[in-house]
């Protein structure tokens, strides 16, 4: 089989070629390299400069393949700066993938993000309400929109992942760096991290490779998701940014401890920032058979090995 992967050269997507490589996809990628984090992760794939959102280099590449992997998006930072510009691109690419694959009959993979839930105090089920907080949030929630109306009135043949907060290597380190970049920037130069709110607020970190790996078994499982389009891909555990910042202090043995004089500085809040959000993993339990495996630390280690290797 061969696939597309749109936004193949950012962090998600990176993984999620390499996982399609292992897997004996034949792979190739359509990006136009504004946010081209995992380029150096990519290989043994035909990678091609086009665009979603301009449709350059789109049609061609659909035409060609079996199944459309669908993950280039302007991200949640960017939304805060950006609104127009992130709302227009992320549900303007969407709508531009979806209309090619009812096209030409090819199966879409949409990956969306926990963000179009909003917010609850409950694990986030698939058949949550969907009451985003912010516009990347809702960019995400109006594209899922989309792809459905194209499967409504043209007989697209769709999934839909909400993949909750990814960690991994290849990930983006400039200004709207994930949070756990920027701690290990500051926490291996011997600076208390900082922290946007009270550090209480919790969010679900998955593996990057366990969620690359959910999102084959999706495509995979087209059979058993006839009547179950969405899945949340997560771990079901919640962490708190406080917690968060004492694992990456100590995956730095040669640091003290987080209680001596790496406090965290505490900030204002980040707009748009949820109280709670994690997942409710039971339906990619049962129809997939998919249970994250990789545990925060291990991965946390593994990105602070990548980051050493990179800019140390």
């Amino acid at each position: 089989m061969r696939v597309l992967v749109i936004g193949g050269a950012g962090f998600i997507g990176s993984h999620l070629v390499r996982r399609l490589i292992d897997e004996g996809y034949g792979v190739d990628v359509l990006d136009n390299y504004l946010n081209s984090c995992g380029l150096r992760n990519l290989c043994g794939c035909n990678v091609i400069y086009g665009d979603a959102v301009s449709g350059l280099g789109l049609e061609p590449c659909i035409e060609a393949v079996d199944t459309v992997f669908h993950l280039a998006v302007r991200s949640l930072p960017e939304g805060l700066e950006n609104p127009d510009e992130v709302f227009l691109s992320n549900v303007m690419g969407t709508y531009n993938v979806a209309r090619a694959c009812a096209t030409y009959e090819k199966k879409m993979v949409f990956v969306s993000s926990c963000e179009a839930y909003g917010f609850s105090d409950d694990p986030l089920r698939e058949t949550n309400p969907l009451n985003p907080v912010t516009v990347y949030g809702s960019s995400k929630a109006s594209s899922e929109m989309i792809v459905k109306a194209f499967h409504h009135s043209y007989n697209l043949r769709y999934a839909i992942i909400r993949p909750f907060n990814a960690v991994g290597p290849y990930v983006r380190t400039d200004r709207y760096a994930p949070a756990y970049i920027n701690f290990i920037k500051r926490v291996r130069a011997k600076k208390p991290p900082i922290i946007h709110g009270s550090g209480q607020q919790t969010r679900d970190f998955i593996s990057v490779r366990d969620l690359a790996e959910g999102i084959v078994l999706v495509d995979e499982g087209e059979d058993k998701l006839v009547h179950h389009e969405v899945i949340n891909l997560g771990t079901g555990v919640e962490t708190s940014i406080n917690d968060l910042a004492l694992l990456i202090v100590k995956i730095y043995p040669w640091l003290p401890s987080l209680g001596e004089n790496l406090e965290p500085v505490y900030t204002e809040r980040r707009r748009g920032d949820v109280e709670r959000m994690y997942a409710d993993v039971s339906q990619a339990e049962k129809l997939l058979g998919f249970r994250a495996k990789i545990t925060l630390e291990e991965e946390l280690r593994r990105v602070a090995d990548w980051y050493e290797n990179t800019f140390g």
